[in-house]
Protein backbone atom coordinates (compact mmCIF):
# COMPACT_ATOMS: atom_id res chain seq x y z
CA UNK A 1 0.00 0.00 0.00
CA UNK A 2 1.39 3.76 -0.75
CA UNK A 3 0.49 6.99 0.01
CA UNK A 4 1.38 10.08 -1.26
CA UNK A 5 2.00 13.80 0.97
CA UNK A 6 0.14 15.91 -0.07
CA UNK A 7 0.00 18.33 2.65
CA UNK A 8 0.48 18.57 6.47
CA UNK A 9 -1.54 16.01 8.55
CA UNK A 10 -3.25 18.25 10.78
CA UNK A 11 -5.56 16.30 13.14
CA UNK A 12 -5.34 12.41 14.29
CA UNK A 13 -8.61 10.53 15.19
CA UNK A 14 -8.00 7.12 16.24
CA UNK A 15 -10.06 4.95 14.24
CA UNK A 16 -9.07 1.40 15.93
CA UNK A 17 -8.38 0.26 18.89
CA UNK A 18 -6.47 -2.88 20.72
CA UNK A 19 -3.42 -4.46 21.82
CA UNK A 20 -2.10 -5.15 17.91
CA UNK A 21 -2.96 -1.52 16.75
CA UNK A 22 -0.63 1.55 17.40
CA UNK A 23 -1.23 4.74 18.05
CA UNK A 24 -2.55 7.04 15.02
CA UNK A 25 -0.80 9.85 16.41
CA UNK A 26 2.64 8.01 14.84
CA UNK A 27 1.32 8.84 11.80
CA UNK A 28 1.15 12.30 11.88
CA UNK A 29 3.44 13.79 9.01
CA UNK A 30 4.82 16.69 7.57
CA UNK A 31 6.41 17.78 4.45
CA UNK A 32 9.49 18.92 6.34
CA UNK A 33 9.72 15.59 7.34
CA UNK A 34 11.24 14.63 3.43
CA UNK A 35 13.68 17.24 4.31
CA UNK A 36 14.77 15.69 7.85
CA UNK A 37 18.52 14.13 8.52
CA UNK A 38 18.18 10.43 7.95
CA UNK A 39 21.07 9.47 9.95
CA UNK A 40 20.50 8.70 13.91
CA UNK A 41 21.37 11.50 16.33
CA UNK A 42 20.39 9.54 19.84
CA UNK A 43 20.50 6.28 21.17
CA UNK A 44 17.39 5.62 23.51
CA UNK A 45 16.25 2.60 25.24
CA UNK A 46 12.84 1.73 25.86
CA UNK A 47 11.47 1.06 29.23
CA UNK A 48 7.44 1.05 28.49
CA UNK A 49 6.53 -0.56 25.18
CA UNK A 50 2.89 -0.72 26.47
CA UNK A 51 0.43 -0.73 23.83
CA UNK A 52 3.37 -0.92 21.03
CA UNK A 53 4.49 -4.90 22.01
CA UNK A 54 4.56 -5.64 18.35
CA UNK A 55 6.48 -2.75 17.62
CA UNK A 56 9.13 -2.41 20.70
CA UNK A 57 10.90 -4.13 22.97
CA UNK A 58 11.32 -3.68 26.55
CA UNK A 59 15.02 -2.60 27.86
CA UNK A 60 16.62 -2.36 23.93
CA UNK A 61 18.78 0.02 22.40
CA UNK A 62 16.92 2.36 19.69
CA UNK A 63 18.09 4.85 17.16
CA UNK A 64 16.27 8.01 17.41
CA UNK A 65 15.58 10.88 14.30
CA UNK A 66 16.23 14.55 14.79
CA UNK A 67 13.09 15.98 14.84
CA UNK A 68 12.76 19.50 17.49
CA UNK A 69 8.92 19.79 16.41
CA UNK A 70 8.06 15.92 17.68
CA UNK A 71 10.44 16.53 21.05
CA UNK A 72 8.49 19.66 21.58
CA UNK A 73 5.26 17.73 21.44
CA UNK A 74 6.62 14.81 24.22
CA UNK A 75 7.43 12.28 21.30
CA UNK A 76 10.81 10.78 19.99
CA UNK A 77 11.03 9.98 16.33
CA UNK A 78 12.59 5.97 16.90
CA UNK A 79 13.51 3.79 14.19
CA UNK A 80 11.53 0.71 15.52
CA UNK A 81 11.62 -3.02 14.88
CA UNK A 82 10.07 -2.42 11.56
CA UNK A 83 13.28 -0.78 10.57
CA UNK A 84 10.89 2.37 9.84
CA UNK A 85 10.89 5.66 12.09
CA UNK A 86 7.31 6.38 14.23
CA UNK A 87 6.67 8.63 16.66
CA UNK A 88 6.61 7.33 19.99
CA UNK A 89 5.73 8.91 23.96
CA UNK A 90 8.98 10.38 25.33
CA UNK A 91 7.84 8.62 28.48
CA UNK A 92 8.59 5.44 27.39
CA UNK A 93 11.83 5.92 26.53
CA UNK A 94 15.50 6.68 28.21
CA UNK A 95 18.01 8.67 26.17
CA UNK A 96 21.45 7.03 26.70
CA UNK A 97 24.87 8.71 26.39
CA UNK A 98 27.47 6.04 25.13
CA UNK A 99 31.03 6.39 25.26
CA UNK A 100 31.91 7.51 21.25
CA UNK A 101 33.92 4.53 20.36
CA UNK A 102 30.70 2.10 21.79
CA UNK A 103 28.24 4.46 20.17
CA UNK A 104 30.31 3.96 16.75
CA UNK A 105 30.25 0.50 16.76
CA UNK A 106 26.12 0.43 17.89
CA UNK A 107 25.41 2.66 14.67
CA UNK A 108 27.49 0.45 12.31
CA UNK A 109 26.01 -2.88 13.91
CA UNK A 110 22.63 -1.74 12.51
Amino acid sequence: MYFTIIGVVSSVQTIAAGSGIRERCRLTVSLRRLSMATEPSDLAVCVDNSGYEAALERRKLYALLPDAEAEGRGLLRVVDESGEDYLYPAKNFHKVELPAAVRRAVFQAA
